[in-house]
């Protein structure tokens, strides 16, 4: 009995708190267009435009701005560490720099992704941001 009220006891939190992470809203497009600043939109190129946010993390390294591309300002309130947008203000891809490769893999670039989905129309890209650099 007594070990039966303790896997319940250590059960029931462990589900509760599953249920709560699995109702956390995710992100969509219109929303993530939403909370940019206005300035953003009112750029005349037509070059792609990548803004910085708030992540958590930063990867020095894949950081820098790609060539052809404008670096649009940071946005400090948002849980992206790319957010890239198109000639046409669209969203492309809101994500980190370097996309976890899951298990026994290493991190892979975004940048070729992102090229990928600004040479043909796709829906936007929205991963959730974890950090894949290397912690100190």
């Amino acid at each position: 009995m007594a070990v039966l009220a303790l896997w319940l006891g250590w059960t029931i939190p462990a589900l509760l708190t599953q249920q709560v992470a699995a109702e956390k809203p995710l992100w969509n497009a219109e929303q993530l267009l939403a909370a940019l600043p206005p300035a953003t939109f009112q750029v005349a190129d037509a070059a792609p435009a990548l803004l910085l946010g708030g992540s958590h993390c930063r990867c020095a390294v894949e950081s820098a701005v790609p060539a052809g591309w404008r670096q649009a300002g940071q946005v400090s309130h948002l849980p992206f560490e790319w957010i890239v947008l198109d000639g046409s203000r669209q969203l492309v891809y809101a994500g980190p720099s370097l996309i976890p490769a899951g298990c026994g893999g290493s991190a892979l670039p975004a940048l070729p992704l992102v090229t990928r989905l600004l040479a043909a129309r796709h829906s936007p890209v929205i991963l959730a941001d974890s950090c894949s650099c290397q912690q100190e």
